[in-house]
């Protein structure tokens, strides 16, 4: 991505702009989704319109604005923004056929004949393979037969179904493909009612089914996948079934990207610490033989000082040389001891430098 595609937020701006245009219009300018673009208006500390502030607006009457805060050592003035990543892209497949939803159970899935099969007391069924049903009496045949639609389905799509993951609810569905997994859980909406306690106990719920099915797709995808799919008076588990498929499959893809990409990272992270160790190595290297060479030429200069002082002794002495056995062999001695502290008395020192 280049420079240019990069956004540039500044506090003042940015703020002027979420009290005259509403988020969910602003968010698309710079490619984001309205609760992405809220979460930068916190981290820069900008106050947002509450809810009822656009429809006073468009009565034609004046609202109040939240004046922006000032700004402190921890309040971010400049956000840089890389639509790559910080928008929220629901990817749709065009050509996603129509999934037509079983009218029966007469060929259920693997992991619901599981279900049918343990709840007719079947021994035989390991219960670690059995998936809870989080339906009420009412929707559980129906439940059933969409989670029997869905696993064929993910299935037609080269994912593997099984039942593995433990979570808030239990054993819930696994989808697997290319080595990465997705679990996905269909359950009925629940609401909840207190009930009442003594004082000083902690308060307990009681739970009740809301007739409405919800797919909640667990894991964090950074905004880029749907995670929740909730069926309304209009809208049925039914007619959403192919944009539940498309979440699964997006985010099998996304954690597939994410994970060469994590993979990418670690090689060029393994890339520059070879290149730093090499370095480090060569500097190493570098440093002994200079300090190698300092030592030679230190030895050098204290075989020549001490072969100056042999000849000198010779020279001194060179009537006595012929007659004194004693002085002989000790200029003999010397000059033996000397040639072994020669570094330059053979070639063989370049080995030391490394070359060989």
């Amino acid at each position: 991505m280049g420079q240019q595609d990069i956004i540039i937020l500044k506090r003042q701006e940015l703020y002027a702009k979420v009290w005259e245009t509403p988020m969910i219009k602003l968010c698309r300018l710079y490619n984001l989704s309205d609760n992405g673009l809220r979460k930068i208006c916190k981290k820069m500390n900008i106050p947002t319109p509450y809810a009822g502030y656009w429809a006073i607006v468009q009565n034609g009457r004046k609202a109040k604005v939240i004046p922006l805060p000032v700004a402190d050592s921890k309040t971010v003035l400049e956000y840089k923004v890389d639509p790559e990543k910080e928008r929220t892209p629901m990817k749709i497949f065009s050509n996603l056929p129509e999934v037509k939803v079983s009218k029966d159970l007469m060929n259920p899935h693997p992991l619901i004949k599981n279900v049918i099969l343990y709840k007719r007391d079947n021994k035989s069924i390991d219960p670690k393979f059995v998936i809870p049903l989080s339906f009420s009496k009412v929707l559980e045949s129906r439940g059933m037969l969409l989670l029997n639609t869905l696993f064929y389905e993910l299935e037609k799509r080269n994912c593997i179904i099984t039942c593995n993951q433990s979570n808030f609810y239990g054993k819930i569905p696994t989808a697997t493909k290319d080595g990465e997994s997705v679990h996905f859980h269909l359950y009925e909406q629940t609401k909840a009612h207190k009930i009442e306690k003594p004082q000083f106990m902690d308060p307990r719920y009681e739970y009740t089914f809301l007739g409405l099915l919800q797919l909640k797709i667990e894991g964090y995808y950074w905004e880029r996948v749907r995670m929740t799919y909730s069926e309304g008076a209009k809208r049925k588990m039914e007619d959403l079934l192919p944009a539940v498929i498309n979440g699964i499959i997006t985010a099998l893809e996304y954690k597939k990207a994410w994970t060469l990409q994590q993979e990418e990272k670690r090689r060029e992270e393994e890339r520059i610490r070879t290149i730093r160790e090499n370095e480090e190595k060569r500097k190493a290297e570098e440093k002994r033989k200079w300090e190698l060479l300092q030592d030679m030429a230190t030895q050098l200069n204290t075989y020549d000082s001490i072969q100056v002082f042999i000849s000198k002794i010779r020279l001194n002495y060179i009537n006595e040389i012929s007659t004194n056995i004693k002085l002989g062999e000790w200029l003999n001695w010397a000059e033996q001891r000397n040639e072994k502290n020669n570094p330059i008395g053979s070639i063989a020192f370049l080995s030391k430098f490394g070359y060989k």
